[in-house]
């Protein structure tokens, strides 16, 4: 049976900027981009998309969705998405989605993400390299009532409705297993 596969992404500011090329704009209390210096995909999001598109090298007719909420900008994330390997891109652009907090983040996630349904598993980077907080993920699997498998290294579906996650732990590798839907987040172990 083929599966449908969901990559959440964020675009970020380029990590390796410098700080000292960020600027503050003390009326609006936000910073602003650096100059001369593209937005990216958040690199644990590239990750969640590199495990999704494992999973699609084994099952071919596995279909992967890159989900975007962002700005005109944010369309280079989508291709990056695509040019990987997935299967389509959606971007919500809308300017009142701009200065979102994480809850609200997951909301309009997680209305998108019925649209696009049926599913089997959401793929998420375990933060975004902007704010780090982790929260949008977990916040996404409680509003669409499935469980969340987080900061894992690898996942595979081991039946149509199982999929075997692994996380790494200080003292070894755990292996869990979970019946879809699912969603689970992806750090840099991924290798």
């Amino acid at each position: 049976m083929p599966l449908h596969l969901i990559c959440c992404v964020k675009q970020v500011p380029d990590p390796e900027t410098p700080a000292a090329s960020f600027r503050v704009d003390p009326g609006a209390k936000r910073v602003l981009p650096a100059p001369g210096i593209s937005p990216v995909i958040s690199p644990f999001d590239e990750q969640a998309v590199e495990v999704a598109l494992r999973i699609k090298d084994a099952r071919p007719d596995t279909r992967v969705t890159v989900l975007c909420i962002g700005g005109d900008t944010a369309r280079d994330v989508v291709r990056h998405g695509l040019a990987m390997g997935a299967d389509a891109g959606m971007l919500i652009k809308d300017p009142t989605l701009e200065a979102m907090d994480a809850y609200q983040t997951a909301y309009v996630l997680s209305l998108a993400v019925q649209r696009l349904a049926p599913y089997d598993a959401i793929f998420c980077g375990r933060q975004s390299a902007d704010f780090d907080q982790g929260l949008v993920g977990i916040g996404l699997a409680e509003l669409l009532g499935i469980p969340a498998l987080i900061n894992g290294q690898n996942a595979e579906f081991i039946a149509d409705a199982t999929v075997r996650f692994e996380r790494v732990f200080p003292d070894g590798i755990g292996v869990f297993e979970a019946a879809t839907p699912v969603l689970t987040t992806y750090s840099q172990e991924v290798g």
